[in-house]
């Protein structure tokens, strides 16, 4: 016991800002995750913690499978332990992890927990998770969606001291839906100060709203906000937000045709988040960034990473296959759902969320979410709205 109190001691310890701190996370990871593996049988809810900071670190320095692996296990753990707020962050950690490797319909599911108990969690870990749901939610046509979690989000962090943060996010998502004035409005208002935590995504925002723009005093702009945010991120260490400043940062020196610079802030990224699993941001460039992991691969700098990215992007912009028509759907076979999976059906089509349709049944949001993740694949759907027209197209549902 006392070598695992100095062990979660020195975690805390290395936690700080620089590249010395950093280092010293990543020669932490290692022992710590052996000394767990080591005993498979834990039962105090302190080693639900010690599991928790070796996410945390990997969440820095490791890759996402292994940050996946880790938070599954202590969620589990915290589950059993009635840690309410520990697993819900472990459940956010994995949608985090799924929407970095763009795996966007489970990470809605995760995500999700979080707004099920705005008032359990931390207001950080609420603004943290909604850039990921927006996107997912623009992304895939759901814009009712996104804005009902905006107007949640402003009733629980009336008065805070990061309300800009929120205000950055209510702009992505009119930028998403093609309200390209009102996200010109907010970055040409935004007071923009300095960032209070290193996972903020205001300088991101501003980014994408000033590219969609196109003028070159906002690409000004954003190119200087970003290499500040950039030098504050790499002061701590903080690499998904890194990556993805990188990839704009490199797109903000492709439109003013600075192409050497460009170059050197894609491969930079490539180098830092490929290998970890990191994917969603490319697709969320789009042709540009096609554009630009072309002339990479041209230069013959990645090539085979580029590659597969630009399969990744070629895929991504296929337009689905429409749905077939009612009377052909209803004629497909599908697997059976269980009973506990068409009780979950018929909430969700009653528009309960998941800590609801939990209360309803008296089981745990988590096996709500697994009861559902069951129905969509059984159902060939990727979404609520989806699950409930096609049960009704299969005479499920009246």
């Amino acid at each position: 016991a006392a070598s695992r109190v100095g062990g979660l001691a020195y975690a805390f310890g290395a936690w700080g800002g620089g590249a010395e701190a950093a280092a010293e996370r990543g020669a932490f990871a290692a022992p710590l995750s052996a000394e767990l593996e080591s005993a498979p049988n834990i039962l105090h809810a302190y080693e639900v913690r010690l599991l928790q900071v070796l996410g945390f670190s990997q969440f820095r320095t490791g890759s996402l499978a292994e940050l996946e692996r880790t938070c599954q296990r202590y969620s589990e753990l915290a589950q059993r332990h009635r840690m309410l707020s520990t697993w819900i962050y472990g459940q956010s950690s994995i949608g985090m992890a799924r929407y970095y490797a763009n795996d966007l319909r489970s990470a809605a599911d995760y995500l999700e927990i979080v707004y099920d108990h705005p008032h359990v969690v931390g207001r950080e870990l609420l603004l943290s998770a909604a850039y990921p749901l927006v996107t997912i939610y623009q992304a895939t046509g759901q814009p009712e969606r996104a804005q009902g979690l905006l107007t949640l989000l402003g009733e629980t962090l009336e008065g805070h001291r990061n309300r800009e943060e929120l205000d950055a996010i209510n702009a992505l998502s009119r930028l998403l839906a093609g309200d390209l004035a009102a996200a010109v409005a907010w970055a040409n208002g935004a007071p923009h100060t300095a960032a209070l935590w290193p996972v903020e995504v205001r300088a991101l925002v501003l980014a994408r709203v000033r590219l969609a723009e196109g003028r070159p005093p906002g690409l000004v702009q954003a190119a200087e906000r970003l290499d500040s945010y950039l030098a504050a991120l790499e002061e701590t260490g903080e690499r998904r937000q890194r990556i993805h400043a990188l990839l704009l940062r490199a797109q903000l020196h492709w439109e003013r045709g600075e192409t050497r610079a460009a170059m050197q802030r894609l491969a930079e990224a490539i180098e830092m988040g490929y290998a970890r699993g990191y994917r969603r941001w490319y697709v969320e460039q789009g042709p540009v960034m096609g554009q630009m992991l072309h002339e990479l691969a041209r230069q013959g700098r990645l090539v085979e990473e580029a590659g597969i990215l630009l399969s990744l992007l070629a895929a991504s912009s296929e337009k689905p296959r429409p749905s077939p028509p009612p009377d052909a759907a209803a004629e497909t076979a599908i697997e059976p759902l269980s009973e506990r999976e068409m009780d979950v059906l018929e909430y969700i089509a009653a528009g309960l969320s998941n800590k609801q349709i939990a209360l309803k049944l008296n089981i745990s949001p988590l096996t709500v979410r697994n009861h559902a993740s069951n129905l969509y694949a059984k159902l060939n759907v990727s979404s609520r709205r989806q699950a409930v027209a096609r049960a009704r197209s299969l005479g499920l549902l009246p």
